[in-house]
Parts: C-alpha cells; sequence; structure tokens
C-alpha cells in the first residue's frame, strides 16, 4: 500500500473519531442568554435605588470543568455601567463571581475601573430567574458605589 494511501486512511479514521465530540461542540447549550431587570440599591450611605438591568451568555462547560461554567455580562446599575467575566456553578440553584471594567458616575463626576460582583440565585419557573447580587464599583469622589441588585431574568 502507498504512503500516500496510508495516510488518507489514517486521517480519515482520525477524522471519524473526532467528528461526535466536534458535533457536540457546535451545538449551542440551551438558555445561554439570560436578559435580567430589577432594582438596585446603593450602598453609599445615601441609600439611592435606581433600575438595573442585565445580559449573561453562559459558556457550556466542557465536561472537565463540570459543574462550573464561564459567563461574559454587561449590568446597567442606575447610572453605572459594567462588564467582565464571571464563574459559577450550574444548576437550578446558583452562585459566582465576576471581574470586570465598571464606569461609575455620581454627583456629576465619573470614574471608571475595575470592579467586581457576587451574585446568587434559582430558577422560579423554567427559563425564569431570581438573582440578588453585590457589586463591588470603583470609588468617586473617595466614596464606596457598591451596589446591590435583585433582579428577575428570563433565559433564552
Amino acid at each position: 500500500m502507498k504512503f500516500s494511501h496510508v495516510m488518507s486512511v489514517a486521517g480519515i479514521a482520525v477524522l471519524a473519531a473526532l467528528a461526535p465530540a466536534a458535533a457536540a461542540a457546535a451545538v449551542p447549550s440551551p438558555s445561554a442568554l439570560t436578559v435580567k431587570v430589577g432594582g438596585s440599591i446603593q450602598n453609599n450611605g445615601s441609600g439611592t435605588s435606581g433600575l438595573a438591568a442585565g445580559v449573561d451568555y453562559v459558556f457550556h462547560p466542557a465536561s472537565t470543568l463540570e459543574p462550573f461554567a464561564g459567563s461574559i455580562y454587561a449590568d446597567l446599575l442606575g447610572s453605572s455601567i459594567g462588564a467582565g467575566l464571571a464563574i459559577h456553578n450550574t444548576g437550578p440553584l446558583y452562585a459566582g463571581a465576576g471581574l470586570g471594567v465598571y464606569s461609575v458616575s455620581a454627583d456629576s463626576q465619573t470614574a471608571s475601573g475595575v470592579g467586581a460582583k457576587v451574585f446568587g440565585g434559582f430558577e422560579i419557573a423554567p427559563h425564569t430567574t431570581l438573582e440578588l447580587g453585590y457589586h463591588f464599583l470603583p470609588q468617586v469622589r473617595g466614596m464606596s458605589e457598591n451596589t446591590a441588585t435583585l433582579q428577575l431574568g428570563i433565559r433564552f
């Protein structure tokens, strides 16, 4: 048998072995996108409340990482906005943490920098979540603008 035929057969065998894994990786996970809306309260002494909204996109966990998943997020917290990466456990009851970049506005001053969030939630119905979060935001004028949120989410 010629060397080129051996290589062709070996290549086909490798592709046949890898095809099921590649097909599984190409299938998007259900409920990967969550849109959330709710309220926020700033923990800066004023107790200012406002709108809280967010979008999360969860990357389906690889079998080696289960039961954890990674996600990217964007959050609107009153007059602050942030985006970053998070990790959390999967399932109907979940908790996690994220790290991102935030822009915070207070009293016509703006500060930008690294921020973080911790969150936890649960499915109250199929594709519907209730989530409690706490965001550690950059300071403005030396004052903490950390914000607590309570949001209702819909998973698509």
